[in-house]
């Protein structure tokens, strides 16, 4: 009986260190470490809420929106839920689909999808001034004391970034800067491909269906880019219309989404800016996401990929940087094919119910070994 009691004392703690142990990726020219520091589950102490929209850190706080229902929650960097930021409704800071949010060193922004609006809150969650003046969908947006740049929709036609001033509670624009293609708009109808981010006065963007990455001072209106190379993105041709509603033309756009690359979201880090890249097919199992480094001038330095299985415990890429981490936060799964071919649904779930929540902190280093 000691034996046996001794031997469930011997797996408990096996099993533990299992999951204790630290992840760790090694860059494709071994230059770069991306290691794990922490993992945070994200509690419902609060309240409870189905899919996360968006979600942004600043110092010990994390806000997170959920569409249902429609509510920004408070958590600490405990995964404890500390509170919601306002009440569902129409009125002065309430919200009916809080959506994006952003941050800067200083405070929140959520964007409001229903109301057309943002609001700004502060690291306890209190909120503060309103801002209106965009009239369409948005997918990303920076923001700075005197203006906000907004990273379009892939539905709409026109340009594929407008940057806003600050006027009182009013946004008056600015400019445009580049142009929507047929491929970008098909690839970014997917709610979490937004290949956009803002670090200083320079605005770090691309298309989703190009491996080009370009730099663009909101001062002087200067432009550079870079072609870089990734051996195995591709992304067909395709003849369905994005004005097409019938259940066919539905069925071709979420099955050109899952099976063809994208350049799905760039963030900028203390010392390197990452071009986030997906290749391969969701219903076969061989999608990857691939990190392209880069230093502040565009220079590749290397490329760390995260296969399948790495993704599977992470979570559907990155969601925010912070510093020199990048954070992964595993939802309930982004789709489920509807053919049954390949249900990725079922496979999250065998990984672990406990983890439907998870924020996994890595902190991109060199490599010094």
């Amino acid at each position: 009986m000691r034996q046996m009691y001794y031997f469930l004392i011997f797996c408990l703690l096996f099993f533990q260190s299992v999951e204790l142990r630290s992840q760790s990726f090694i860059s494709e020219d071994e230059k770069f470490k991306l290691v794990e520091n922490r993992k945070v589950v994200l509690q419902e102490n609060i309240q409870l809420f189905n899919h996360s929209g968006g979600m942004a850190l600043l110092d010990s706080t994390i806000l997170v929106s959920t569409y249902n229902p429609p509510v920004v929650i408070l958590y600490d960097l405990k995964g404890e839920q500390k509170g919601l930021v306002s009440e569902i409704g129409r009125g002065p800071h309430e919200f009916q689909m809080p959506t994006i949010i952003s941050s800067n060193k200083k405070k929140f922004v959520i964007w409001d999808a229903v109301q057309l609006k943002f609001t700004e809150v502060n690291g306890q969650g209190e909120p503060g001034n309103e801002f209106i003046g965009i009239k369409q969908a948005i997918g990303k947006f920076a923001f700075t004391d005197s203006m906000f740049a907004i990273y379009n929709k892939g539905h709409m036609d026109g340009p594929l970034i407008s940057t806003y001033q600050i006027n009182g509670t009013r946004l008056n624009k600015l400019n445009d800067v580049d142009k929507m293609n047929e491929q970008h708009k098909k690839l970014t109808r997917y709610g979490h491909t937004a290949p956009f981010a803002i670090k200083g006065d320079t605005i770090y963007y691309g298309r989703a269906d190009k491996t080009h990455l370009y730099k663009y001072n909101l001062r002087t209106g200067k432009r550079a880019d870079i072609l870089f190379t990734d051996s195995n993105f591709n992304v067909d041709k395709t003849n369905f219309s994005m004005n097409d509603r019938s259940e066919k033309a539905d069925d071709e756009w979420i099955n050109f989404i899952y099976t063809n690359s994208r350049l799905k979201n760039i963030y900028t880090l203390d010392s390197y800016v990452i071009a986030e890249v997906q290749n391969g097919n969701n219903f076969d199992k061989s999608r990857e996401t691939v990190l392209h480094i880069f230093d502040y001038e565009l220079n590749k330095l290397d490329e760390i990929k995260l296969g399948h299985t790495a993704m599977l415990n992470l979570g559907d890429g990155a969601k925010l940087s912070s510093g020199s981490e990048l954070i992964f936060y595993k939802d309930y799964p982004d789709m489920t094919n509807r053919s049954g071919k390949y249900e990725r649904g079922q496979e999250y779930a065998e990984v672990g119910k406990h983890y439907l929540r998870k924020l996994t902190f890595l902190k991109l280093i060199e490599n010094k070994n």
